[in-house]
Parts: C-alpha cells; structure tokens; sequence
C-alpha cells in the first residue's frame, strides 16, 4: 500500500474506531439497566475490536493489492478472522455478568454479529478511503505526467528559436558584407552583443521588461540593415513590466513581419507595438512580399509557447490594411 494511502487508512481509522465504538455500545448500554461501567467495559472492547479489524483490512488489502478488483475475497478473509476473534474466551465472557441471565450462545450471537458488523463497516470505509487516496494519487501523476510533457514540447519549441534567428541573421551578414562592408562590421559587432543576450538568458519565459530590451537590440541591428525603410514604435508604461512571456516572442514577431513585408524609404514599414489590457500587441501595414516557401513557423512556435505557458492562443487578425497580433501576457 501507498505511504500515502497507508497514513490516511491510518488517520481515518483513529478518527473513525471510537465513533464506531460509540455508536455500536450506546443502545447496549440503554438497554443494560444503565450501568456506566458496562458502556465503558463494552465501548473499550467494541474499540478494540474495530481497531483490530482496520488492522486486519489494511494487512489483507496489501496482500491482495493485485486482486484488488476481487473485494469479496479481502471480505471473506476479514469475516472468517473476524469470526475467530470472536469466539476466543476474552472476547466471549466479557459480556457474561453474574447477575444477567443470558445463555453463552447468544452472547456468541452477539459478539459475533457485532464484531462481523464492524468488519464490514471497516471494509466498506476503507475501500472508500483507498479508492479517493488512488484515484487522487492518479489524478496527481495524470498532471505530472502532462506537465513534463508540455515541459519536453517547450524545450523542443525554444529550441527552434535561435537556430532560426541565426540562419536568417547569418544570411544578412552575407547580404551587407558584399553590398556595404562598413555596416556590415557594426552590424556583426551588434550581432554578436544580441547572440550573448540569447545565449546568457536560458529561460523558458521572459519578463515584459526583458523582451523589450531585446527588442530595442534587435531595432539596432535592423536600423543598420533598412535605415529608414523601417519604423517601429513602441508604446508602454513602467506597469506591468514583470509580466510573463515565452521567451524571445517579440523578437520573433518582429522578425516575422520584416520576411513578410516588402518596403523601401518611399514606402516604410511601420510597425507598431503596444500593451491593450493584459495582451501586448504588434501591428504592421500590410506590404505583402512573395516568400518562397512560408510555412509561418515562427507564429506556429509562438502559439504553441503561449498556449503552454498562459492557456491563450494568440490572436491574429489580417483587414488587408493591418497585421495585428496579439500575445496573452502572464500577469505576476
């Protein structure tokens, strides 16, 4: 048996033995002139007695734990223990008194009757114990169960981030080496002081205050990239900036409107970010660009994350004029 089922069995059989007892001795007692002495003398052995018997459950519940469906066998076993404990000469003639004239076999008949009740008392309260303990005891490994789950699906989804932020910032290093050296330098330096921020923050989930600061390394490295093709705004108070995200959310949101998009200085790019209640948003105009093969990995990711961590998918919206996002944060 479970140490934790076993204390409750043994918690419950304290609280319940003398109740039983009790409500067990106290008609004898009425009928039996109303001698104190003899509710006593009967309500200790009755105790007694229901104490041995949710000793003798518990012991025949162990043992037969693997047959557990077949309670009549564990109730078979009591009631033939319980019948021999019964008729020993203790527990026979504790009743027997000078002046009552009852014949020894009726004070077997009520012995056995008695103590068979309580048995079966026991019996049905302990299996009403051990069934709510297990299916607690279930119910608590179900969780932990799907908590590592969720905890082995969020690594693998965080995991996926940098990887992919590196492939596309690798291919803009690339890009500006060859087209424009000098930017090219400031944005690896840059780069490389964004890749330690990443690599020094191992956590699954950020704070507000965290994410933006990320964000306004991430604006740096784009600025040195699109000059004044890209615009970005970003709205907040000092409230609410110890509230929780998935890690890196912004970053990759503003990542995935930048692939997306297509602008120039004539036409920028003008995205928006901003907290609306217990949601922080990301807006951008619309500037579709053809991608070659999209498969809108990074707000699949984000979702997943999100979903883990607060219970709410994003939202996304597209009207043809605005791409809005909106992420649940997890207010401390």
């Amino acid at each position: 048996m479970n140490a934790h089922i076993r204390n409750q069995v043994i918690k419950v059989g304290l609280i319940t033995s003398p109740i039983i007892a009790l409500l067990l001795t106290t008609p004898i007692y009425i009928i039996r002139n109303n001698r104190l002495i003899d509710f006593f003398s009967m309500w200790i052995l009755i105790f007694i007695a229901t104490i041995t018997a949710w000793i003798i459950n518990s012991l025949i519940y162990t043992i037969d734990k693997p047959k557990h469906e077949k309670g009549w066998l564990r109730l078979f076993l009591g009631l033939i223990i319980m019948t021999i404990y019964s008729i020993t000469p203790i527990n026979m003639f504790a009743l027997i008194e000078k002046n009552v004239f009852i014949s020894v076999q009726k004070i077997y008949i009520i012995r056995a009757s008695t103590l068979l009740s309580i048995n079966l008392i026991v019996f049905i309260i302990l299996d009403l114990v051990v069934s709510k303990e297990s299916a607690l005891l279930l119910n608590k490994e179900n969780a932990e169960l799907k908590f590592s789950n969720l905890e082995a699906e969020y690594r693998l989804l965080k995991e996926q981030i940098n990887p992919h932020f590196l492939f596309n910032a690798l291919n803009v290093s690339k890009s500006l080496i060859s087209t424009r050296p000098k930017e090219a330098e400031q944005y690896i330096v840059q780069l490389s002081d964004f890749i330690r921020i990443m690599i020094d923050n191992q956590k699954k989930t950020s704070t507000l205050a965290e994410e933006l600061q990320m964000v306004t390394n991430f604006v740096a490295l784009q600025k040195i990239r699109f000059e004044a093709a890209l615009q970005i705004s970003i709205e907040h108070s000092n409230n609410g900036l110890n509230a929780q995200l998935p890690f890196f959310t912004l970053v990759s949101l503003l990542e995935n409107a930048i692939k997306h998009n297509s602008f120039t200085s004539e036409k920028p790019l003008k995205i928006r970010l901003f907290i609306e209640n217990d949601w922080i948003v990301l807006k951008n105009n619309i500037q579709p660009k053809f991608v070659m093969s999209s498969t809108r990995t990074g707000l699949i990711n984000i979702n997943k994350r999100s979903k883990i961590l607060t219970g709410e998918e994003i939202k996304v919206t597209n009207d043809d004029v605005d791409f809005t996002v909106k992420v649940k944060l997890l207010c401390a």
